[in-house]
Order: structure tokens, then sequence, then C-alpha cells
């Protein structure tokens, strides 16, 4: 070796002083035999600096010194990378963006057609928008209801049970999803909302309707055509003139269905007593969906609503005659006790024909609703000084065990 040759270790990567003109370093790459130095893998040079990086730097003015513009720089994990990573990323990353982004449209182009209300089809006088759809189990809130009005004539001919059956009448008020306290016929809905022609509401597969009548605010009645959806169990009105969700209108329906014992909605059951004689129970099973076996409705919890609740329930005056000769223990019992004057018996042929009014609930779901008809008696305590009367009801040769039951409703119901 030279003395104008200098010789440099391993950490020099292979750079020699040049004895040339001037002298300078100059990279020259070596391996063992002498040859020309070649990475076997240039993909791989992770050791070596990328200069890539650096050819690109922008440089700007910052308080007078030259200082980088890292805004045009790439993050420092993408030069960490090997350079045949970087070249199919560089490929598929603007596909996949391309795919994402056309994703994203679709669906917001999507969830705008499906908004409520926002659909021209179910506006005016047409017939579409929800109406026109059968895949969703939720009712709309273009309408709620704010009272119902249900009267049920029950053939009670216990000899023959299965002719047994109820046909009914309805009338729900109704209006828009924030209607003001009052009067039902008087209220206004305060709601910024467009016309409809689609009412929807609940009415069992059981269940019969025979009628269907609208009567809008200003005293008009419309008879719409309705379309039923059994897997919904959705009764869909439509309307040639569209209602506003503003006011409150109201619909009447009459339907019918047998008692049948099906363990929901409004269905009989039976027992013997100690005679071995066969006695009628019919009672209801609301929760949690099937008031709509029992009368049409909007029968979803978050509807509440008020009720009344009228019972005209025909028996065989041979009948009534003769339970009346020994004791009549015939009851129709619902949430609330009967309006005062709300009991007449009136005779039809060979038929007595019982009402039963009762008082207006509390505003409450449609599942919560219960009445029970049959040969029942009770026992009651009074609590509360006297203010609160708690009965406890079953059967007539039950009535001497119901003693402990209402010594438990006695000590419990005051705690709450």
């Amino acid at each position: 070796m030279s003395n104008g040759d200098v010789e440099l270790n391993s950490l020099s990567n292979g750079r020699k002083f040049s004895d040339g003109d001037g002298g300078e370093y100059v990279t020259v790459f070596e391996n063992d035999d002498d040859d020309g130095y070649i990475l076997e893998d240039q993909e791989e040079d992770l050791g070596l600096l990328d200069w890539d990086q650096y050819a690109r730097i922008r440089r700007r003015q910052c308080c007078g010194v030259n200082c980088p513009d890292f805004g045009s720089l790439a993050p420092l994990w993408w030069y960490k990378l090997p350079k045949n990573r970087r070249r199919q990323l560089t490929a598929v990353l603007p596909a996949l963006a391309f795919f994402v982004l056309l994703a994203v449209i679709v669906g917001f182009v999507f969830n705008s057609n499906q908004a409520p209300g926002s659909s021209d089809s179910n506006k005016g006088g047409g017939s579409g928008g929800y109406c026109s759809s059968s895949d969703s189990y939720v009712l709309p809130r273009d309408f709620v209801p704010i009272h119902y009005d249900v009267e049920l004539d029950v053939n009670w001919n216990a000899r023959s049970p299965e002719l047994m059956a109820v046909a009914g009448t309805v009338s729900a008020y109704f209006g828009g999803n924030a209607t003001s306290s009052g009067d039902a016929g008087d209220s206004i809905v305060h709601r910024d909302a467009g016309l409809t022609s689609c009412l929807a509401l609940h009415a069992g597969a059981n269940v019969k309707v025979t009628r269907a009548a609208v009567v809008t605010v200003d005293g008009k009645t419309i008879s719409p055509s309705s379309r039923y959806v059994s897997e919904q169990e959705q009764l869909k009105l439509l309307f040639d003139e569209p209602l506003d969700p503003r006011r409150v209108h109201h619909v009447t329906l009459d339907f019918s269905y047998p008692l049948a014992e099906s363990m929901r909605g409004f269905y009989r059951s039976s027992y013997r007593n100690s005679q071995n004689e066969t006695h009628v129970l019919a009672s209801t099973q609301f929760e949690s969906t099937d008031a709509r076996r029992a009368f049409p409705c909007f029968d979803e919890p978050n509807m509440k609503s008020t009720f009344d609740f009228k019972f005209n329930v025909r028996r065989l005056r041979s009948e009534v005659e003769r339970a009346a000769r020994e004791k009549d223990n015939f009851q129709v019992l619902f949430n609330t006790p009967l309006r005062q004057g709300g009991y007449r018996r009136n005779y039809d042929g060979d038929d007595a024909v019982d009402t039963y009014a009762f008082e207006t609930t509390p505003r409450m779901s449609t599942y919560l609703v219960a009445f029970v008809i049959g040969d029942l008696v009770k026992q009651t305590k009074l609590i509360d000084g006297g203010r609160v009367t708690v009965s406890v009801w079953g059967t007539p040769e039950k009535g001497g065990d119901l003693s402990d039951a209402l010594d438990s409703c006695v000590k419990i119901l005051p705690a709450y």
C-alpha cells in the first residue's frame, strides 16, 4: 500500500481516499474476491440511506433560515418499507380508496332515500312510501294514538264454547307524535310534518277487519282502501286524499274473531268444579305484542294512550235466570272500576245482554290492558286509611284460599 492510500475499516462502508487532484473520498464496493461488489437483493437495502427520500425535499424560508417543507414529505414509516412493497401499495391503495369512497356514496344515497318522510311517494295522494313496503316490523311515526274507544260484543254461549266469538268496534284517535293534551277532538299537533296518505296499525292474524272509516278533524268521513301484511301483522290504510299529521283524526274499525283457546290475546279456558261441571273463563295475555289479537291498535310499548272499554256480554236468558236463582257470580273485570251507572241488562229474544262500561284508564301501553270474564268471587281489604281498595279474585270454589294472597298484597302495596 502506497503512502497516498488510506485503507478504511469496515465502518467506512467501502469508502477510500483518492490521491488524485484535490484528494476526495470515492465509493468502491468490494467483496472477498476483489470483484465489484453488487447487493444480492437491491430491494432489501434497508441499511442504506434512501436518497429518494431526500431528493424531493422542498425548502422554504423560515425566519431567514432554509427549512425543509415537511408537509411535502411522506411519513417516516413509508421510507422504511422495501421498495417493492412501496410499489405494491402505490398500486393497491388508490384502488382501495376508490372502492371505499364508492361504498360511502352508495350508502349515503340509500339512507337518504329510506329516510322517513323523504320519499315523494308517501306524500300527496300516493300510496307509496311506507305503505308500499312490507319489510319493517316497526310502525312509522307519522301518526301516534291519543285515545281508544273500544266496544266488544262477546257471544258467551257456555253450552257450546266452540261457538264463542267476539265482534267489536274500535275508534282510535290519532295525530302526530307531539300532540298537545286535552280532549282528543280538540287537540292540535305541534309538528312540522308533511301530508301523508298512509296509516299503519297492528291487527292480529286472527282478527278479521270488516270495515274501516276515517273521520278527519273537520268531520269529513273517508273510506280508505286497505292492505294487510300478515308477516308483520300490520293493517295499512291508504287514502285518496292525504291527511295532515298536524291535526287529530280518528279511525273506526269493525272487526270480529273466534274466542279460541290460544293463550294469546283475548282467549278462553275452562275448568271443572267439584260437581264435575265445566265452566268457561275468558281472559287476556297481551304482553308483549298480543293486544293486536284482541282489537286493532298501535301495538308498540312506546305508543301509549288512554282507553275506554265497554263490554256487551250475550248469554242465554235461561242460563241467566237459573244463575240468578242460585247465586250469579258472573263478572267482567277490567283495569279500572265500572263507571257510575255503567252496568245495565237488556233482553233480546232468548238472550240477555249485560253491558259493562268502565272508567278511562291512565295513559299506558297496549300490553298493560287486561280484562277477565267468567264466574269469579273476591276477598277485599282497604289500605291507606280506607282510600284504596285491594281485591283478590278467584273461581267460586277457590274463594276461601284467597286470604293469603290478599294479606300479602296489603303488606306489599304500601311500599310502592
